[in-house]
């Protein structure tokens, strides 16, 4: 990866139980294209002067439960540290060497939990932050909600997930840490 090239972050969505880094090859391809074709028409340039290169890095993190590379009590929060330890590779000058600034980190459904779940240990550890955040339908609340407020209970009809299925991913990535919630809207509040 080049210095002067800008690199989205990708987390694959799948319940945190199934996918992989590969599924949405094409989705990257035109994910990048459109991403290079906004800068272009915003007058943003290489360091050189030429129209900005972007590619994708998306991550292979671990899976929970029988789809996944280890299987509950084990499994949360492997995937976080899996993010995290791909987003510092990224930026570090050893590593992939590209500027916090030309980073946008990026996921859908659980891979959006994940990427919301990075920028928490950035915004804690003082981490160079990233250029931006595209999230794309972010699971971002394992914490179970009763009866016809949340919603999944609300928005049901809409949905094409089978609720048994979202709650045994929730489960399973969960592991035997039930308590914790993954991220949810009052944990991205700084403290203090």
């Amino acid at each position: 990866l080049q210095r002067s090239r800008g690199v989205v972050l990708y987390c694959h969505g799948g319940g945190y139980c199934v996918g992989n880094a590969e599924m949405y090859l094409p989705e990257f391809i035109s994910l990048a294209g459109m991403i290079e074709a906004e800068l272009t028409l915003g007058g943003i340039c290489s360091e050189d002067g030429t129209s900005p290169e972007v590619g994708v890095l998306s991550v292979e993190y671990t899976l929970s439960g029988a789809g996944g590379r280890i299987a509950p009590p084990l499994c949360f929060p492997r995937a976080i540290s899996d993010v995290v330890a791909a987003y510092t590779w990224l930026i570090d000058p050893a590593g992939g060497n590209v500027e916090p600034r030309r980073v946008i980190v990026s996921g859908d459904s659980a891979g959006g939990g994940l990427a919301v779940a990075l920028l928490m240990p950035i915004r804690d550890h003082d981490l160079p932050a990233p250029a931006a955040a595209i999230l794309i339908s972010p699971w971002v609340n394992h914490i179970p909600t009763s009866g016809d407020t949340s919603s999944y209970a609300r928005f049901a009809q809409h949905d094409y997930l089978d609720p048994s299925l979202v709650a045994l991913f929730s489960a399973q990535y969960r592991g035997v840490a039930p308590e914790h919630g993954h991220v949810d809207a009052a944990a991205l509040e700084r403290k203090g």
